[in-house]
């Protein structure tokens, strides 16, 4: 097994402020040297970010709440990488990012009946391109 090395970086671009004075805090996944980036979809002044710990200054409530929503990413950026490697996958920065946005269709969870209509739409589709019809009809009875 191939031992892959990566870190969770996230940033405040003072320069990306809202007229409220709020900046989004993004996120960055390193692998092997190579970048992915995302939005963390939260916001915080850029005067309240500590960019040394990558955390939210101060013990208020908003403050607390950001910081957790920061720690559940990075929980959930883990868990998909063990996802991933337990289904093959070479991993990449960008798989990575794509996988906790939800973006790739073979860890989302199927159910049989999904997955037995998939087939049978794609047998469908070749109905006469060397399956016949009666083929096509004694799969779709079984469903």
């Amino acid at each position: 097994m191939e031992r892959h090395t990566y870190t969770i970086n996230f940033w405040v671009s003072p320069s990306n402020a809202r007229k409220n004075g709020t900046a989004p805090i993004n996120a960055t996944i390193t692998l092997n040297g190579n970048r992915a980036s995302f939005s963390s979809n939260k916001k915080v002044n850029p005067s309240d970010w500590d960019a040394t710990r990558q955390r939210v200054k101060g013990t208020n409530e908003t403050a607390k709440l950001i910081n957790e929503s920061l720690l559940q990413i990075k929980n959930k950026i883990y868990k998909k990488e063990v996802e991933l490697l337990e289904r093959g996958y070479i991993l990449t920065a960008d798989l990575l990012r794509d996988a906790y946005q939800d973006k790739i269709d073979a860890i989302q969870t199927k159910t049989l009946n999904q997955i037995y209509q998939e087939f049978l739409d794609s047998l469908n589709k070749v109905v006469g391109k060397g399956t016949s019809e009666a083929t096509y009809y004694s799969y779709s009875r079984t469903f």
